[in-house]
């Protein structure tokens, strides 16, 4: 994320995501979600922080991530933009997908 942020990746024009295949415990989704994650005391702390704001982690769900995104792509390219949420979500009203074999 270090290296994002210090090729200017981290201002909201990308998303980083981090998948994991497990279901997390409790104690794992209060580590990520919290400051710990990316707070190391080491005179990086406040690059990191702004860097770790585009990352999308996703755990047990991310196993739907492929189909979610690929709706999502179709979505904005019928709605003609990336950034119109509501333009989007009315594209994908009603869209079925068969997925990964």
């Amino acid at each position: 994320m270090l290296a994002a942020r210090d090729v200017d990746m981290h201002h909201g024009d990308y998303v980083f995501i981090y998948t994991n295949q497990e279901t997390l415990s409790e104690d794992r989704v209060r580590l990520i979600t919290n400051r710990h994650f990316w707070h190391k005391h080491d005179g990086s702390d406040d690059r990191a922080r702004s860097a770790y704001e585009n990352l999308i982690m996703a755990g047990f769900y991310s196993l739907f991530l492929y189909d979610a995104l690929t709706l999502y792509a179709r979505a904005a390219s019928d709605a003609g933009s990336i950034r119109d949420g509501r333009k989007i979500f009315n594209a994908a009203k009603g869209t079925l997908s068969k997925g990964i074999d």
